[in-house]
Order: structure tokens, then C-alpha cells, then sequence
């Protein structure tokens, strides 16, 4: 167990400022793709693409805070951080992969939309996967960030409920659980940059 004088500095300063820098880029292109995404929904049209384009950017601008928050974690000595990574770095390629392939049946129906909708959904749960064990490890290793560790297990489970309530077709339910899950995420992404700012 880490003493509080070693995690109350976190180490590894150049993963920290990387991590703080591309949280702020995912976190606008998440903003982006909540309000598109609600627009899409409203009004359709472009809004699907747009949407789609947001979704390309979060997983692009997520993968260096997976690889930045595992150094972090390792360096800290605690564990489990493989698993971690590798659902991090799944979740965010497929989302990017299925954005991008979505951006593309824009244009050209050929391409295999359902699939990259479906690579699109496993991504975004995936995402709460992520969450969920980014919190955990978080509170289990002693890391100097209580508040977004729970903020980011809450957020997390809103986009697992997501797609359980999807599938059975509880739309209202989807509607608050998806909320809860935005606000949660945002405050994720606040609490943990503060917390990696440097000392």
C-alpha cells in the first residue's frame, strides 16, 4: 500500500501534463458529440455526420489518455493496469473506426454501415467498461482523486444501463440514464485534471 507522501505527488510528470492536455481535447470533442448527437435525434440530417465525426475525434483524442493514465498507474505501482489499457485502447479504436467508417457510408452506401454501427455501440461500452475499472483501480491504488474515481464509475455504469435499456427498448429510460451519465463524465474529466496538475 502506497505511504500519502507518495501519492500525494504523482510522478511521472510528462504522462501527467499529456494526460491533462488530451482530456481537454476529448473532453471538447465529447461536448461536441452530446450536442450533435441530441441534435441528430431531434432533426436528423447532418447532424449524423457531424456526430459521427465527433465520435472519431474522442476515440483519437482518448487513446493517449489510456496510454498516459497507464503509465501513471504503473509507475505508481499498482496493478491490474493491463487490463485497463487494453479495454481503453479497444473501446476508443473501435469508436474512432466505426465514426469513421459512418462518415464515410455518408457519402457512399457500399460501405458496411450496420457493422460500423455495431463496432460504434461495442466502443462506446467499452467506454463504461473503462470508466468503471479507471475508477476502481483508482480507489483501490490509493490514487489522490477520490471524486472522479466515483464520478467516473458512475458515468461508466450510465453507458453500460445504456445499452441494456436500449435493447429492451426503455427509451425514456435511456434519455435520463444518458444524462447521468454526461454529467458524470464531464466531472470526471474536470476532477482527474486537477488532480494530475503539477505540484
Amino acid at each position: 500500500m502506497l505511504t500519502h507522501s507518495e501519492i500525494t505527488v504523482i510522478p511521472a510528470a510528462d504522462a501527467r501534463q499529456s494526460v491533462r492536455k488530451w482530456l481537454l481535447w476529448a473532453l471538447g470533442a465529447y461536448i461536441a458529440g452530446v450536442i450533435t448527437g441530441s441534435a441528430y435525434f431531434m432533426v436528423e440530417g447532418v447532424f449524423a455526420l457531424i456526430s459521427d465525426l465527433t465520435a472519431v475525434l474522442m476515440g483519437v483524442t482518448m487513446i493517449p489518455v489510456v496510454i498516459g493514465l497507464s503509465r501513471i498507474f504503473e509507475s505508481l505501482g499498482i496493478r491490474q493496469v493491463g487490463i485497463m489499457r487494453a479495454v481503453g485502447l479497444t473501446g476508443f479504436t473501435l469508436l474512432a473506426l466505426g465514426g469513421l467508417v459512418l462518415v464515410g457510408f455518408y457519402f457512399n452506401r457500399s460501405l458496411p454501415g450496420g457493422i460500423a454501427l455495431a463496432a460504434q455501440f461495442a466502443g462506446i461500452f467499452l467506454q463504461g467498461v473503462w470508466l468503471i475499472l479507471v475508477g476502481w483501480i483508482m480507489l483501490k491504488g490509493g490514487f489522490p482523486a477520490r471524486k472522479a474515481a466515483w464520478a467516473g464509475i458512475l458515468s461508466g455504469g450510465g453507458y453500460f444501463l445504456i445499452g441494456a435499456a436500449s435493447t429492451l427498448g426503455l427509451n425514456s429510460l435511456v434519455m435520463v440514464i444518458a444524462a447521468l451519465a454526461v454529467i458524470s463524465y464531464i466531472l470526471w474529466t474536470l476532477w482527474l485534471r486537477s488532480a494530475l496538475k503539477p505540484a
